[in-house]
């Protein structure tokens, strides 16, 4: 019988063995976890810009039909206030006209009431 070689328990002493992974799984470990994290912030921010993009991110078409918008509310709102004037002019027209009626008509009773009969 070949003499077998017996394992020395004096080398599990040894200041070789360590408990812990070596680097290389921790640097899978960070990377694994950093991309996932990466890649839900970027998510969220592009999320966010689309949500409240200021009009320096906006297209030229985009920010040309803002403005269109604005200056179309403002044309409408002088339109409105034009014809309230109108309308409100009108209306002052028909009293004057009735007015003036009135007046012909005193007018000419008068004129009729001063002539001295012949």
């Amino acid at each position: 019988m070949a003499a077998r070689r017996r394992f020395d328990h004096r080398q599990l002493t040894r200041d070789d063995y360590v408990v812990a992974s070596p680097r290389s799984h921790r640097r899978k470990l960070l990377f694994a976890s950093t991309v996932p994290v990466l890649l839900l912030v970027s998510v969220a921010g592009f999320g966010y810009l689309q949500e409240h993009a200021p009009a320096a991110f906006l297209t030229d078409a985009q920010v040309e039909a803002r403005e269109l918008r604005d200056a179309l509310k403002k044309v409408r709102l002088e339109l409105d206030v034009e014809l309230a004037t109108r309308s409100e002019l009108e209306r002052q027209v028909t009293s004057l006209d009735e007015v003036l009626k009135q007046t012909r008509e005193e007018l000419a009773f008068v004129k009729s009431a001063g002539k001295p009969a012949r």
